[in-house]
């Protein structure tokens, strides 16, 4: 059937061909059974699932929509159909940065599901772990965690502790410790989930390998570079066998690889990494996905990092067409890409070109999360990096005071963000030859890192450079060379 030839489609990655399946398939059963019938709501699913693959996401809601509209005529509100729909909707929004659309459409499928099923249903569960997905998009880490908890409770009691979907819990957890720099604990969420995936499905397995590049996020954010590659590698030896070279997934681990490479300095190495994931976004989604973008700003960044701003900024345009076509103006994504072309143009001097396009991404981030939110003290921070740049030191700092309130109360005060504003701080206190200042600045970062990240640390051992830096320009160099 048309159907079941665009689900193997879907599981080769092929999201294009699946959905001339699935319209396909539409055609034969508007024919014979009309709009209003499940089966039609069923087949509008699964185009808005082609849709929302290939990028397409204001294409996916419309689809979705029509399939909640035939579910709410059939079978009415209070069925779990109607309550798949809203979920599906809330996951459109979420993707979109319309976070408390998608909270608002994920209740409205929680209170279907507590109706239908009661409190302990995988399905309930599944709810919450969505809800926890859109608080975690939002950085509200505390109360993402209580929805996974909330989650994972339930699946231990009626699915058990070795089902595959208490570990995606187990994983959506380390994510949380992750992000809040509490890497030891990400790190034994993230094993117990491989550790259920493993007994569930072998080692060739693609949440298997999903599992492997969980962990080696944590590596990488340890700065164990060479571990988190040895993870990473895995992860693609077991996509490339099970899934195919040409696979979206496998262009996201080529990322993650190219990434590392990037943070040991080898550049080149990670623009052919970075080349190759291109490649097969480009021949399994389209140059109009978000991936494009996302990959597209990875190079512009090994662009900026080599000192070759004009090929950096054309990179980030590309991704900035992307991204405008597709989420418009105001989304989490397009911030990001002006943060990158703001830091570019401070590489190159014009400084009112860079503040603009931070202030861009400032507004953006503003509108979108939030004062409260941890992209928008690194906001701050970087407007306050270009003012010192600019020998502006004053602004600089009054930008820098800003990002260390908005990360303390949202990270807390040993988080490695508030380190590192704590470091740029140190440089503005340097350029006024205010050196007790500074010191008192790295004190604080070195403190944090010490604690965060450990000894060994690429940024701790930065941390203590700088340091000795600054002792030196104190001539205390007995200091310095501790």
């Amino acid at each position: 059937t048309y159907n079941g030839m665009a689900n193997c489609c879907v599981g080769q990655g092929n999201h294009q061909r699946a959905l001339e399946f699935n319209e396909r398939a539409l055609q034969i059963r508007l024919a014979v059974l009309g709009e209003e019938h499940p089966d039609t709501a069923s087949n509008y699913n699964n185009i808005a699932n082609c849709h929302d693959a290939l990028g397409s996401h204001d294409k996916a809601l419309e689809y979705y929509e029509r399939a909640l509209k035939i579910y709410l005529a059939m079978v009415g509100e209070q069925h779990p159909d109607t309550a798949m729909a809203y979920s599906n909707i809330a996951n459109i929004y979420e993707t979109q940065g319309k976070y408390d659309k998608a909270l608002g459409s994920f209740e409205r499928a929680l209170k279907i599901k507590l109706a239908a099923y009661g409190e302990q249903h995988p399905s309930t569960a599944t709810t919450y772990s969505n809800m926890g997905n859109a608080f975690y998009s939002k950085s509200e880490y505390d109360k993402a965690l209580q929805k996974y908890e909330k989650a994972l409770q339930i699946q231990r009691v009626v699915l058990g502790v070795l089902h595959f979907e208490t570990a995606v819990t187990y994983s959506n957890i380390g994510s949380i410790f992750f992000k809040k720099g509490r890497y030891d604990e990400a790190l034994q969420m993230q094993e117990k989930a491989l550790e259920i995936q493993l007994n569930t499905f072998g080692e060739q397995h693609p949440d298997t390998a999903s599992a492997y590049i969980s962990i080696g996020s944590i590596h990488f954010g340890e700065g164990k570079h060479d571990t988190a590659l040895q993870m990473y590698e895995r992860a693609l030896k077991i996509q490339v066998a099970v899934l195919s070279e040409q696979h979206p997934h496998v262009a996201i681990t080529y990322v993650n690889i190219g990434s590392t490479h990037e943070k040991k300095g080898e550049y080149d190495k990670a623009l052919q990494i970075y080349d190759k994931a291109l490649q097969i976004q480009l021949a399994t989604l389209g140059e109009q996905h978000p991936g494009m973008a996302s990959t597209y700003n990875h190079v512009g960044v090994i662009h900026y990092r080599k000192h070759k701003y004009d090929q950096a900024l054309e990179m980030y345009q590309k991704a900035l067409h992307i991204q405008s076509a597709i989420f418009g103006e105001e989304h989490p994504d397009t911030a990001i890409t002006y943060v990158n072309m703001g830091n570019t143009h401070s590489g190159k001097g014009e400084f009112d070109k860079a503040l603009a396009y931070h202030e861009r991404a400032l507004r953006i981030w503003l509108a979108t999360h939030g004062e409260l939110h941890p992209d928008v003290a690194t906001c701050f921070s970087n407007i306050a990096n270009t003012y010192r740049l600019n020998g502006d030191s004053d602004k600089a700092l009054e930008m820098h005071h800003k990002a260390l309130r908005v990360a303390n109360e949202t990270l807390g005060e040993l988080h490695p963000l508030v380190a590192s504003i704590f470091c740029d701080t140190s440089l503005i206190y340097s350029s006024k030859n205010e050196y007790d200042n500074a010191l008192q600045m790295l004190t604080k970062a070195l403190e944090i890192r010490l604690a965060s990240l450990g000894e060994q640390h690429p940024n701790t051992a930065m941390t203590y450079d700088n340091m000795g830096s600054t002792f030196q320009r104190k001539g205390e160099y007995d200091k310095a060379l501790e």
